[in-house]
């Protein structure tokens, strides 16, 4: 009998439990080659909030600089897209392997963070020079 008990106690425990704040955080493709006519110029970063949040979206390049592609963007529930052709500020990100990053805050201060691998290669990175 207490046995039954602890199980439908904890049944009911993880019922109640609020949803994860942010879920389904997905790179599609998880490698991108940035320049014209390429098959995968872009990736798209999909992601859904449980509740309402503020969103930032970045990227780590293996020296540990960060890029910000999306910084504190208030968010509804629902799910979102976020197209990123390799370029922060106007400047494409050079070739190498990329830490994508999607953060999330609700007001209630719970934080959420989900971290996916995306490869650039075949970048133009270089800027142009005006003579």
């Amino acid at each position: 009998m207490l046995k039954r008990l602890l199980i439908l106690l904890l049944f009911a425990l993880t019922a109640c439990a609020p949803r994860a704040l942010l879920e389904d955080v997905t790179l599609q493709p998880d490698a991108i080659s940035p320049f014209p006519g390429s098959p995968n110029i872009a990736t798209t970063i999909r992601y859904t909030l449980s509740r309402p949040a503020t969103v930032s979206i970045y990227l780590m390049d293996g020296r540990g600089t960060r890029h910000d592609f999306r910084k504190d963007q208030p968010r509804a529930a629902g799910a979102y897209d976020a197209l990123f052709g390799g370029a922060v500020n106007d400047r494409v990100l050079p070739d190498g392997t990329y830490t994508v990053v999607v953060e999330a805050q609700d007001t209630a201060g719970h934080h959420a963070k989900v971290e996916r691998m995306l490869t650039i290669t075949q970048a133009d990175s270089t800027p142009p020079e005006f003579l």
